[in-house]
Protein backbone atom coordinates (compact mmCIF):
# COMPACT_ATOMS: atom_id res chain seq x y z
CA UNK A 1 0.00 0.00 0.00
CA UNK A 2 1.67 3.67 -1.00
CA UNK A 3 0.17 6.48 0.42
CA UNK A 4 -0.78 9.17 -1.90
CA UNK A 5 -2.27 11.80 0.00
CA UNK A 6 -2.06 13.77 2.99
CA UNK A 7 -6.15 14.96 3.71
CA UNK A 8 -7.14 18.22 5.69
CA UNK A 9 -9.99 16.45 7.15
CA UNK A 10 -12.31 12.99 7.15
CA UNK A 11 -14.11 14.65 4.57
CA UNK A 12 -11.34 15.77 2.48
CA UNK A 13 -9.68 12.05 2.75
CA UNK A 14 -13.26 10.50 1.81
CA UNK A 15 -13.87 12.45 -1.15
CA UNK A 16 -10.56 11.73 -2.83
CA UNK A 17 -10.65 8.16 -2.25
CA UNK A 18 -14.35 8.12 -3.55
CA UNK A 19 -12.87 9.62 -6.59
CA UNK A 20 -10.05 7.20 -7.23
CA UNK A 21 -12.47 4.41 -6.51
CA UNK A 22 -14.58 5.73 -9.46
CA UNK A 23 -11.74 5.64 -11.94
CA UNK A 24 -10.89 2.30 -10.62
CA UNK A 25 -8.23 2.86 -7.89
CA UNK A 26 -8.82 0.56 -5.06
CA UNK A 27 -7.96 3.11 -2.05
CA UNK A 28 -7.82 3.00 1.89
CA UNK A 29 -8.26 5.89 4.00
CA UNK A 30 -6.04 5.42 6.94
CA UNK A 31 -7.00 6.97 10.10
CA UNK A 32 -10.62 8.01 9.28
CA UNK A 33 -11.13 7.32 12.95
CA UNK A 34 -9.01 9.30 14.82
CA UNK A 35 -10.68 12.69 14.28
CA UNK A 36 -12.31 12.22 17.33
CA UNK A 37 -9.36 11.68 19.64
CA UNK A 38 -8.54 15.33 18.44
CA UNK A 39 -6.17 16.62 21.52
CA UNK A 40 -5.07 13.38 22.23
CA UNK A 41 -2.85 12.73 18.94
CA UNK A 42 0.14 14.37 17.75
CA UNK A 43 -0.81 17.84 16.39
CA UNK A 44 0.91 17.10 12.89
CA UNK A 45 -1.49 14.09 12.70
CA UNK A 46 -3.31 13.84 9.23
CA UNK A 47 -5.52 11.66 8.01
CA UNK A 48 -4.28 9.85 4.61
CA UNK A 49 -5.64 7.85 1.25
CA UNK A 50 -3.35 5.11 0.69
CA UNK A 51 -4.03 2.53 -2.89
CA UNK A 52 -4.03 -0.74 -2.00
CA UNK A 53 -2.05 -1.58 -4.77
CA UNK A 54 1.59 -0.78 -5.52
CA UNK A 55 1.42 -0.05 -9.06
CA UNK A 56 -1.51 2.26 -8.79
CA UNK A 57 0.01 4.83 -7.46
CA UNK A 58 1.28 6.85 -10.51
CA UNK A 59 -2.16 6.17 -11.96
CA UNK A 60 -3.47 7.80 -8.57
CA UNK A 61 -1.11 10.81 -8.65
CA UNK A 62 -2.12 11.98 -11.78
CA UNK A 63 -5.98 11.46 -10.90
CA UNK A 64 -5.62 13.62 -8.11
CA UNK A 65 -3.60 16.30 -9.11
CA UNK A 66 -6.77 16.56 -11.84
CA UNK A 67 -9.07 16.02 -9.74
CA UNK A 68 -7.20 19.42 -6.97
CA UNK A 69 -6.72 21.47 -9.73
CA UNK A 70 -8.21 24.58 -9.59
CA UNK A 71 -11.31 25.14 -11.80
CA UNK A 72 -9.97 27.61 -14.60
CA UNK A 73 -11.56 31.28 -14.70
CA UNK A 74 -13.02 30.76 -18.26
CA UNK A 75 -14.75 27.54 -17.55
CA UNK A 76 -17.79 27.50 -19.02
CA UNK A 77 -21.17 25.22 -17.32
CA UNK A 78 -22.38 22.42 -19.33
CA UNK A 79 -25.51 20.80 -20.20
CA UNK A 80 -26.23 17.35 -19.99
CA UNK A 81 -27.13 15.27 -22.63
CA UNK A 82 -29.01 13.02 -20.99
CA UNK A 83 -31.62 14.95 -19.48
CA UNK A 84 -30.85 18.41 -20.31
CA UNK A 85 -30.01 19.79 -17.04
CA UNK A 86 -27.25 22.79 -16.92
CA UNK A 87 -24.20 21.79 -14.40
CA UNK A 88 -21.66 24.18 -12.99
CA UNK A 89 -17.79 23.97 -14.85
CA UNK A 90 -16.64 22.26 -11.63
CA UNK A 91 -18.78 19.52 -11.69
CA UNK A 92 -18.43 16.33 -14.43
CA UNK A 93 -21.76 14.33 -12.98
CA UNK A 94 -24.99 16.05 -13.36
CA UNK A 95 -26.61 16.20 -10.37
CA UNK A 96 -29.91 15.28 -11.85
CA UNK A 97 -29.51 11.65 -13.65
CA UNK A 98 -25.75 10.90 -12.61
CA UNK A 99 -24.79 11.30 -16.67
CA UNK A 100 -20.91 12.19 -16.97
CA UNK A 101 -19.82 15.51 -19.04
CA UNK A 102 -17.63 13.32 -21.33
Amino acid sequence: MKKIYDARDRLDAQMCADYLEDRGVRTHVQGGFLQGAVGEVPPDYRMSVHAIHDRDEALAQELLTEYLAPVPEDARAWRCPRCGETIDAQFDICWNCGATSG
